[in-house]
């Protein structure tokens, strides 16, 4: 899943540096009660040399459990849907006939439904040009904002770069400026290659200022769709999840004190006390996350083609 919208759920702020940080959920690890920031210090160690980037390590390690553990209990209870990711080729060049560099040319791709879990991967990006251009610069244009990539292209031959880019809104332009090209006749139409529609995607060509039906000006991109899972624990920041990452964070950062192998007297001293502590936040965290699990049949949406909702009862895994 992408952790990209979870990345400042819960934050861990340097209080010596007084340093304001506002997280997503409104927790902090260094508001928790049984952290001594006096001392915090004396849990380093080789791996992490500073009490501070140990608790920002407990924090990233409470996400990937919360996050491993969420995916767990939509397949256990058949809610997510069986992710078959398949690549989508756009379309097909030819050198029949050329297209000018003048303005900005390229492909339009559209996600396919609702989904707001749904999204598309741009693995790849195919090019024919001409000539050969050694400053090109390759465009995207998604949710607003534009990302440039600086390429060489080898006229007379496709050019083909591997991109990895997951877009954020429902559609995303892909374009070159001043790059005479061959073309490309797009056959991911409403329906790709002359079949039915695909439920992930379809393209368009963009002429400069509107969208073409067939003709991808000389780009061509392979692409898939995922369901981006961590999107509903984003959502949820607030409500649940931002309870769950802090109280699971405080849970390894107690294991940190009371695994330690330093002698000091914070590490020797009050092992009781962290111990009986980290039991009671076990037991604070299966509680609240029973209840944030019971609540996934009404947060989802059931017109989400990234879900099955056919069970009436939800199956907790702790």
């Amino acid at each position: 899943m992408s952790q990209i919208c979870l990345e400042n759920i819960v934050s861990v702020r340097d209080v010596c540096a007084e340093q304001v940080i506002i997280s997503s959920s409104g927790y902090d690890l260094m508001d928790a009660p049984e952290i001594d920031i006096a001392k915090i210090n004396d849990i380093a160690n080789a791996e992490y040399n500073t009490g501070l980037k140990i608790l920002k390590n407990c924090v990233r390690l409470a996400l990937r459990d919360i996050e491993t553990d969420f995916i767990s209990v939509l397949f256990a209870n058949k809610i997510s849907a069986v992710n078959n990711s398949y690549d989508v080729v756009t379309g097909n060049f030819s050198t029949k006939y050329q297209n000018s560099g003048l303005g900005q040319k390229g492909i339009v791709i559209h996600k396919q439904g609702r989904s707001g879990i749904k999204k598309i991967r741009i693995k790849k990006i195919r090019i024919y040009p001409v000539n050969d251009n050694p400053n090109a610069q390759l465009k995207f244009i998604d949710s607003g904002k534009e990302s440039v990539i600086n390429i060489a292209l080898t006229g007379g031959k496709v050019n083909e770069f591997a991109t990895d880019y997951f877009v954020e809104g429902d559609n995303v332009k892909i374009v070159l400026e001043g790059v005479e090209t061959y073309s490309s006749e797009l056959t991911c139409l409403l329906g790709c290659g002359g079949t039915i529609p695909n439920d992930c995607g379809y393209v368009k060509g963009w002429n400069g200022s509107a969208e073409t039906q067939k003709e991808g000006f000389g780009i061509n991109a392979v692409f898939s769709c995922e369901c981006d899972y961590s999107q509903i624990l984003c959502q949820q920041s607030k409500n649940f999840v931002g309870l769950l990452v802090w109280l699971k964070a405080r849970i390894y950062a107690l294991e940190e004190r009371i695994n330690s192998t330093r002698i000091n007297p914070f590490i020797i001293y009050g092992q009781e006390e962290a111990k009986n502590n980290r039991i009671e936040l076990i037991s604070e965290y299966n509680s609240k996350w029973n209840v944030f699990i019971d609540t996934i049949p009404n947060i989802i949406a059931g017109n989400d083609d990234c879900f099955e909702c056919k069970k009436s009862k939800i199956v907790t895994n702790v």
